[in-house]
């Protein structure tokens, strides 16, 4: 499979579940595993999505903490999976 096509399928490996209300919770449940996924490598990172919304402001974190350059600039690039819903705040993640 080439290289360009690897970045855009989902990885259950390296993935995060987005389930029920984005809040503190999610935020403070999600945070370590994107830290501990970048820190691996920087392979994309795959989001399964099944929410009703939440904070945009929470969910602008998870965006924000994904996304994140490291020290030498290199970002992961991100696949996202509906799995459900996707509503509101979800939806803008």
């Amino acid at each position: 499979m080439s290289q360009a096509l690897k970045e855009f399928r989902e990885n259950s490996a390296r993935s995060i579940y987005v389930t029920g209300e984005i809040d503190q919770e999610t935020v403070n449940r999600l945070t370590p595993q994107i830290h501990e996924l970048r820190r691996i490598n920087f392979d994309p990172i795959t989001v399964f999505i099944d929410s009703v919304g939440g904070s945009i402001r929470h969910a602008n974190v998870l965006y924000g903490l994904l996304k994140m350059p490291d020290q030498d600039g290199r970002t992961c690039k991100i696949v996202t999976v509906v799995t459900g819903n996707a509503f509101s705040a979800a939806a803008d993640l």
